[in-house]
């Protein structure tokens, strides 16, 4: 048993938390958990079953400019060149956004590459894109290129409470949960056992009180991010995540009635920054849209 009380690895909520300047997006198929989550926005298409795309190939740079001491090898931008997609689930073609539910990819049709391309928003690039269709479906499908997102990984790293806990119940090697980077140990690099007791590591009960267990309550909202991260692209990436974009962003796509997208805000830390560094990437439509669906 523990000499200490056994801690959980959550969330760090404290200081100044900003919503609606980041948020989350993705494509459907949507299911009921998509609709169900806490402050989302779902613009489906009219068919209801829209086509689906699976990345078939890719290529892509991994690159570093948030250096962990803990973690050399962190990513935080994942930067993508080439994509080869298959069109593996014909639907109508109602959507202006196209991807499947197993990958963060957000394919573009003409109408959104051409507003997001004339919008002069930070960072806009489509990486080069192969599009091969598995069976019968309109040629013009193949216009679709897949969207980047070159800015630098947002998160901030998790916190352990009670912080004395963040170590291995072990051995007493620390830190398991990175104070640096978005990473924590799995198990132990020291002595190799678990390090945290989460649902799937293990199911021996005699682990429960010897290891870091999930604290994570976070609403459905998902990781913080932190404003000091932010490189000033409006297509943030998350190699190991979500793909983010700022709220000049859903902007656009709330007013094109872009289709088949879902969008959720993030929570941000600020710091102690003045509202005028951040004012102009708030949404000023979301909140509108999601009150009057």
């Amino acid at each position: 048993m523990p000499t200490t009380p056994r801690g959980k690895i959550h969330h760090d909520q404290s200081g100044q938390l900003v919503n609606n300047i980041f948020f989350r997006i993705w494509t459907g198929p949507f299911f009921e958990d998509d609709y169900e989550l806490p402050g989302v926005i779902v613009r489906g298409v009219p068919s209801g079953h829209p086509t689906e795309v699976s990345p078939y190939e890719d290529r892509s740079t991994d690159l570093s400019s948030r250096r962990c001491p803990h973690h050399p090898d962190f990513v935080d931008i994942r930067r993508y060149e080439y994509i080869h997609c298959l069109i593996c689930n014909f639907g109508r073609d109602d959507g202006d956004a196209f991807g499947h539910h197993d990958f963060e990819f957000i394919h573009a049709g003409r109408r959104l590459q051409e507003a997001l391309l004339g919008a002069g928003l930070n960072g806009t690039r489509f990486a080069e894109t192969h599009v091969e269709l598995d069976g019968p479906g309109p040629s013009h499908l193949k216009e679709i290129r897949t969207l980047c997102f070159d800015g630098r990984d947002m998160r901030r790293p998790f916190a352990v409470d009670p912080p004395e806990a963040n170590r291995c119940f072990h051995c007493g090697f620390s830190p398991i949960v990175c104070p640096t980077c978005p990473s924590f140990e799995s198990f132990c690099p020291s002595c190799s056992k678990a390090a945290w007791g989460g649902n799937l590591l293990s199911k021996d009960p005699r682990t429960v009180d010897t290891t870091l267990q999930s604290g994570f309550d976070d609403n459905g909202l998902g990781s913080v991010l932190d404003f000091d991260y932010w490189d000033g692209n409006d297509f943030v990436g998350q190699p190991l995540g979500s793909c983010i974009v700022t709220g000049r962003v859903v902007d656009l796509l709330l007013d094109l009635n872009v289709t088949n997208i879902a969008l959720q805000p993030r929570r941000c830390h600020v710091g102690g920054r003045q509202s005028a560094e951040y004012a102009h990437l708030r949404s000023v439509l979301y909140q509108e849209n999601l009150q009057h669906p």
